[in-house]
């Protein structure tokens, strides 16, 4: 499905993926056409052979991306295990940070959710660069609005439809 898509950015979330498997998801997106990165699913911490997580960013080859320094791999492809990735584009002389991130259900906005709300707010550079998330939040708008945290950084919440989940 995600192969022959005519896009020119596209994520995917909870991809559940790591190690020698992550690397095929790569390779498979490379060779139709994508620029790829991604972030490693985390081994579950209630399975032994379990993982959680893990969140793919794939663009087209001719828009032009800045890679940012935590990645790693011949072409900055690998970020650290955390659910976020995301990719500095320039488009007319404006700054924007596209990332793509999986939070953990039933948690909130605490432990390991908040460590990857506070990743996406850096990447903003304090507001200098635009940002636009795709993320499978886990929890609803409203529980994202009434943490506060939205409005402390200056970030609005833009939902797909009208279902009680956040897919934007």
């Amino acid at each position: 499905f995600t192969l022959g898509r005519k896009d020119h950015i596209i994520g995917i979330a909870e991809s559940h993926l790591r190690g020698d498997a992550a690397e095929r998801a790569k390779n498979k997106l490379q060779l139709a056409g994508w620029t790829t990165s991604y972030s490693p699913a985390a081994v579950s911490p209630n399975s032994e052979t379990g993982n959680q997580g893990g969140v793919f960013l794939g663009h087209r080859k001719w828009l032009q991306t800045a890679t940012p320094s935590v990645a790693t791999g011949s072409e900055g492809q690998i970020f650290p295990e955390g659910d976020v990735v995301w990719k500095n584009l320039r488009i007319q002389g404006m700054h924007i940070v596209i990332a793509f991130a999986y939070f953990d259900h039933s948690i909130g906005m605490t432990g390991a959710n908040l460590k990857k709300f506070q990743t996406i707010c850096q990447i903003r550079d304090r507001g200098k660069k635009k940002l636009i998330v795709a993320a499978d939040f886990n929890m609803t708008p409203q529980r994202m609005k009434e943490s506060g945290m939205l409005t402390d950084v200056d970030l609005t919440i833009i939902t797909a439809g009208e279902s009680d989940t956040c897919k934007t």
